[in-house]
């Protein structure tokens, strides 16, 4: 790989790994952010992801091209999520998507009038990843320390104050709209639910919207929101590259990623990568430029550039730094 010019790496993109020693509060310095740092439309960089779903959160992307509505089929049937084809039900019993037309149960896709004034349904939904802007902090840890979370929330924050809401995914209990995830503070889910839920990655592409097919498995919703702020707890567990864990992390869409661990580099650097990854720096979350300018010279004895990279993207505090503080 030959270059003219020294590449110019851009590490300010919001968010980091915060990587203090177990055991120094990394749960409270989380919470404290959300509460202090919430969702405000001001600060949300439109200019990146276009207008997007409206405030409705029911229709397209600006970007949507008008073919894919013109070409939506014309006639009406029954396509949901629990493969029944009789259309002949009580009109109030169905729902009609306002892009692809096609009728659905409305407790087949957890909908209610009050939800918003059109529905789309989810294979129209997942054909715009981060396409719902949200104010929502996505949580995703391992299952062991979901009730942790679930514990520190309710001690430390003041009844009222945050609301959240722990996602259990599709198998478990169904399809929840995009829009009801939104108007929590807080979404918690388990490294176990995002694996299962990539079995549920629809692999819809724009042609969906000109030939129909039955659903194979009902999509999941996480990845229709662009959520505020996704935080990774033990993220490490990163490190399995071909893990569907990872698979899914890339597949969501945020403002800010923030990777939580006390151990971010568990055998050698080369642990570093997938966080690094996970946080989308730019041109060093891919893996050849990686290590062409941070892991090789690092190798090589140049330990500067890499030095310098996680100084400004990572927070490091040990309880020796701070003996003076701890009983």
């Amino acid at each position: 790989m030959f270059c003219k010019v020294r590449p110019s790496v851009d590490i300010s993109r919001n968010g980091g790994i915060l990587a203090e020693e177990m055991g120094l509060g990394k749960t409270i310095e989380v919470l404290s952010c959300i509460l202090c740092h919430r969702y405000s439309r001001d600060r949300e960089d439109r200019d990146a992801k276009g207008q997007s779903f409206r405030d409705t959160g029911c229709e397209l992307t600006e970007n949507t091209k008008a073919a894919d509505l013109l070409d939506a089929p014309s006639d009406c049937s029954l396509n949901c999520l629990c493969s029944e084809d009789d259309l002949h039900q009580e009109t109030a019993e169905l729902v009609q998507c306002v892009h692809c037309g096609t009728f659905q149960h409305r407790t087949c896709v957890a909908w209610t009038d009050s939800d918003c004034q059109r529905y789309c349904c989810p294979n129209c939904c997942v054909l715009h990843p981060g396409s719902l802007m949200c104010k929502t902090t996505l949580i995703l840890c391992p299952a062991s320390i979901l009730n942790q979370w679930n514990e520190e929330i309710q001690k430390h924050i003041r009844p009222g104050a945050l609301s959240f809401y722990i996602y259990e995914g599709v198998r478990t209990v169904g399809y929840v709209q995009p829009k009801t995830l939104s108007e929590y503070d807080v979404v918690l889910c388990s490294y176990e639910t995002l694996r299962q839920e990539a079995l549920h990655l629809s692999l819809i592409d724009e042609r969906r919207l000109r030939k129909r097919k039955r659903f194979t498995s009902t999509p999941t919703p996480l990845t229709t929101l662009y959520w505020w702020r996704i935080c990774v707890d033990e993220a490490q567990m990163l490190g399995n590259a071909s893990c569907r864990v990872a698979a899914m992390c890339q597949a969501l869409s945020a403002s800010y990623f923030w990777c939580i661990t006390g151990t971010p580099m568990q055998k050698a650097v080369v642990d570093l990568y997938p966080l690094f990854a996970f946080l989308r720096v730019p041109l060093l979350n891919h893996q050849r430029f990686w290590h062409k300018l941070l892991y090789e010279p690092y190798m090589c004895g140049c330990t500067a550039p890499l030095l310098d990279v996680t100084g400004r993207i990572m927070r490091r505090v040990a309880k020796a730094d701070l003996l003076d503080q701890v009983c």
